[in-house]
C-alpha cells in the first residue's frame, strides 16, 4: 500500500510538472493545468486507495467466514463507480425523497457561496456555507447510514449490479437506524482520530509525511473492519424470509 501511494503521489507530481512546462505563464492555460491535475490526482489516488480497500475488505470477511468477489481491474473500476453512484445517492438523496429537496437547496447555497468567495465577500462566502452544510447534513447523514454496509455487500455478493447492491444495504438498515448510527459513530471516531494523530505528526519535518503514509493503512483497516462487523450483525439479525427474498433476487439476476 505504501509504495503504491508513494508511486502514484509521485506520477500525479510528473504529470503536474509536465503539465505546467507545457502551458508556460499562459494563465488560461495553466488553469485547466490545475483542474486536470486535480482530476487525475483523484483518479489514481483514488483508484490505489479503493484497490487496498477492497483488498482489506477481503480480508475482513474472510476473518468473518463470509465468501468474498475476486479482486481484479475490472472488480477494483465497478468498485470505482459504485462510490460515485452512492455518493450521488447520499448527497441527493435518491431513496429518500423527503430529504432531497432541502439537500438539493443546501448544494445550490453552497455553489453560491462559492461565488461570492471568488467575488472576495468572504463573510456572505461563509453564511452560504453554513447555511448550505446544515441543509445538506440530514441527507448525508442518513443516507450515509442506511448505505454503511453497501461496500461489504458490493464485495460479498455476487453478480450485483450496482443499484441492487444499494437496495441491500438499505434494507438490511431498515429499523436498525439508531444502532447502524451508533456503530458509524464509532468508526469514524476511531477513524477520525488516527487522522489526526497522523496529522499531527505530519508536521515533524522530514519524517512526518512517511509517517502520516504509514498510518494510512490503520484508517482504512478501522474503517474496512468496522463496516464487516456491522454487516455481519446485520445479516445475523436479518430474518430469514428478507433473505431468501435477497438470494431470489440475486440468483435471477444471475440467470
Amino acid at each position: 500500500y505504501i509504495i503504491a501511494m508513494v508511486a502514484a503521489i509521485i506520477l500525479v507530481g510528473l504529470f503536474a510538472a509536465a503539465g505546467f512546462v507545457l502551458a508556460g505563464v499562459n494563465d488560461i492555460a495553466i488553469g485547466i493545468m490545475i483542474v486536470l491535475t486535480m482530476l487525475f490526482a483523484i483518479l489514481v489516488i483514488g483508484l490505489v486507495s479503493l484497490f487496498f480497500r477492497a483488498k482489506f475488505m477481503s480480508f475482513a470477511l474472510k476473518r468473518k467466514k463470509l465468501s468474498s468477489n475476486p479482486i481484479n481491474t475490472n472488480s477494483v473500476m465497478k468498485y470505482f463507480a459504485f462510490v460515485i453512484v452512492k455518493s450521488a445517492y447520499i448527497v441527493f438523496s435518491l431513496k429518500k425523497p423527503i430529504l432531497a429537496v432541502p439537500s438539493v437547496l443546501g448544494i445550490v447555497i453552497m455553489i453560491i457561496g462559492f461565488f461570492f468567495m471568488m467575488d472576495s465577500s468572504i463573510v456572505l462566502a461563509i453564511i452560504a456555507f453554513v447555511v448550505g452544510g446544515v441543509l445538506v447534513l440530514p441527507a448525508v447523514i442518513y443516507n450515509t447510514v442506511r448505505f454503511l454496509v453497501s461496500d461489504v455487500v458490493f464485495w460479498q455478493k455476487k453478480n450485483c449490479s450496482i443499484a441492487e447492491t444499494l437496495d441491500i444495504s438499505w434494507k438490511m438498515s431498515q429499523g436498525k437506524e439508531m444502532k447502524v448510527l451508533i456503530a458509524w459513530i464509532v468508526i469514524a471516531a476511531l477513524s477520525i482520530g488516527v487522522g489526526i494523530i497522523s496529522g499531527m505528526l505530519a508536521l515533524v519535518p522530514i519524517c512526518g509525511p512517511i509517517v502520516r503514509i504509514l498510518m494510512m493503512p490503520i484508517s482504512i483497516g478501522i474503517s474496512t473492519y468496522g463496516m464487516a462487523e456491522v454487516y455481519a450483525q446485520l445479516l445475523s439479525k436479518t430474518p430469514a424470509k428478507a433473505k431468501e427474498k435477497i438470494k431470489k433476487k440475486t440468483r435471477k439476476k444471475k440467470a
